[in-house]
């Protein structure tokens, strides 16, 4: 009998239809647009936050009551409101939710809120408030914004009326827009920037006057993609300002402030005399550290043996996730020199503090948040020192994820998100370079599972400072991964799986080699002769087989034109139909 070939599942769709892409947020805000906002919050509020308080909870978790001093709201008669969001710090123990919605003291915004249960806590008084997403007031273009919206005043104010029968009335300074352009900048210096790391960015130019008054400088804020979001530099990393020239260490995301750091962009400068002017020139700020009064966290290994122990939740291994995990972990692994561990199933012990790195399902994540990660570090003040105790990495279950490369368009691809969630729990924030890992937004569809070269520069930093003891915790020092090993030589084939076997298919995956660059299969019906194929991804379907028969599948690994895996694969099955 004449051996068949292999036939190889190619299918390629060309539909007159309009393609919409969906974007996501890996972590953070909700993602919705401010008419949707309106309509699904039971009260906006237009306010700051004056106050905070953290404390715990009943779950062993700590959470923290801002106190919003109300300027509008569309309730009448509310003057002070409250919000409880997970995280903050109580005496030496920070908990933070990396990519969370930043809560800034002492700034104005418009506050989107659903009611909160309220907790039995003599910490919380009365009914306090969950919060859906923040918008700011533009003055120049008079509008409401956010991320991926832009609302006129009038407009807002007809959809408040129609849904909340109420309107806000926002101030708007003519003189102050008329000031805009009086400052010169000319220069940033240097181009690109790191984050937490005590770099000092210069800025040249002239018309910047004295820093007394009004004067203050700003970037991009990471928190959000949107490119009227900026936070201000505390006066405490201003190192130098004159009329031509102001001279600033560019901080990190500090555990215990309010900001989440800073983010490529433009630079924005307000003088003294409430003068403003955001650059032309643009700064890359190539990673965001998380660090601890301007001190880098460290990465601990609490069984003291060198390695971060990662466990993952049952049922996302029962879904088929697993060998994402992995990968992405061996990818983390093989270009920083960390080393993080699959370290077992465990079921129930995800979102709490024990000690354990989770990677766990969370239900309760917005609808457009595919997920986000709770760290927990020890704060040693007396020798400033932070150590890092604790990452559970929360996935939405409500989302349709794609566990495989194989993506389609409606699906999001899991080892992506993993990938960035894995960037968080390495103690790294969020960027707004689209091309990094590190970023906050994933659109359906698309696989983002390569590190790029600013992603790979913020993981050799973390890794540098987290290899030698320290007297902050007793967990011990990161002993570097042994890349030469699994790293630079072509690993063997692995966590080989069948899935969908009929009489004449079969679904063919194995774990992916993070320097893999394609994938040999040679295939055989029992007896005939072998045929070859070369995948690019870590899967293939078989199809066009005979029913009741025994087929022999091996699997190489190439990883450049002279490396290949050591062994083949070798695995049979059998496929459906036998009487």
């Amino acid at each position: 009998m004449e051996a068949k070939k292999i036939l190889v599942l190619l299918l390629t769709l060309i539909v007159g239809v309009k393609v919409t892409y969906l974007s996501a947020q890996v972590c953070g805000s909700t993602n919705l647009p401010v008419n949707q906002l309106i309509n699904d919050a039971e009260i906006v509020v237009l306010g700051e936050v004056v106050d905070k308080q953290s404390f715990w909870n009943y779950e062993d978790n700590i959470i923290t009551k801002h106190t919003i001093k109300v300027a509008q709201s569309s309730k009448k008669n509310t003057n002070e409101i409250y919000i409880l969001t997970e995280g903050g710090t109580v005496d030496d123990l920070t908990f933070t939710v990396l990519g969370a919605i930043d809560l800034t003291l002492n700034k104005q915004v418009i506050f989107f809120l659903n009611e909160n249960e309220q907790i039995n806590n003599n910490k919380t008084n009365g009914i306090t408030y969950k919060l859906i997403d923040l918008a700011n007031y533009n003055q120049i273009s008079n509008a409401v914004e956010n991320v991926h919206s832009s609302i006129a005043i009038d407009k807002f104010n007809q959809m408040m009326i129609a849904k909340h029968n109420a309107s806000f009335k926002f101030f708007r300074s003519e003189e102050r827009i008329s000031k805009t352009k009086q400052v010169d900048i000319t220069g940033l210096n240097p181009q690109k920037i790191a984050g937490g790391n005590n770099e000092v960015l210069t800025i040249t130019g002239s018309g910047f006057g004295n820093f007394s008054g009004s004067a203050k400088v700003a970037m991009r804020s990471p928190s959000s993609i949107s490119t009227i979001i900026y936070e201000d530099i505390k006066a405490e990393f201003i190192l130098s300002w004159s009329d031509t020239k102001i001279e600033f260490i560019v901080p990190g995301d500090d555990i215990t402030e309010d900001t989440d750091g800073f983010a490529t962009g433009a630079v924005q400068i307000t003088t003294e005399s409430d003068e403003v002017s955001t650059s032309t020139q643009t700064v890359e700020v190539i990673y965001n550290k998380k660090v601890y009064n301007g001190v880098s966290i460290s990465l601990r290994s609490k069984d003291n043996n060198g390695t971060t122990a990662i466990y993952v939740e049952q049922q996302l291994i029962n879904d088929g996730a697993l060998p994402a995990i992995k990968s992405a972990l061996a990818t983390w692994n093989c270009a920083t020199g960390t080393s993080l561990v699959y370290a077992g199933a465990v079921s129930g012990v995800c979102k709490k503090y024990d000690g354990l790195n989770v990677v766990c399902y969370d239900a309760t994540l917005s609808s457009f948040t595919l997920g986000n990660t709770r760290s927990v570090s020890r704060n040693c003040s007396n020798a400033g020192l932070a150590d890092q105790l604790d990452a559970d990495i929360r996935i939405n279950s409500n989302i349709n994820w794609s566990f495989t490369d194989d993506v389609e368009f409606s699906q999001y691809h899991f080892e992506s998100v993993m990938l960035h969630e894995i960037g968080h729990a390495f103690t790294l924030g969020h960027v707004l370079n689209e091309a990094d890992v590190m970023y906050p937004t994933l659109y359906n569809g698309r696989n983002k599972s390569e590190l790029t070269n600013n992603d790979l520069a913020g993981g050799v930093d973390v890794m540098s400072n987290s290899t030698t003891e320290n007297n902050c915790s007793v967990y011990g020092a990161i002993i570097p991964y042994n890349s030469n090993l699994a790293c630079s030589s072509c690993a063997n084939i692995s966590g080989v799986t069948l899935e969908n076997l009929t009489e004449k298919s079969v679904y063919l995956s194995w774990s992916k080699i993070p320097n893999a660059e394609k994938y040999e299969l040679q295939y055989r019906l029992a007896g005939l002769q072998w045929n070859s194929y070369t995948s690019y991804t870590n899967n293939v379907i078989l199809f066009d087989l005979e029913p009741c028969t025994t087929v022999e599948c091996r699997l190489l690994a190439s990883c450049d034109s002279e490396t290949q895996s050591l062994n083949e694969r070798l695995d049979t099955f059998t496929t459906f139909g036998c009487k």
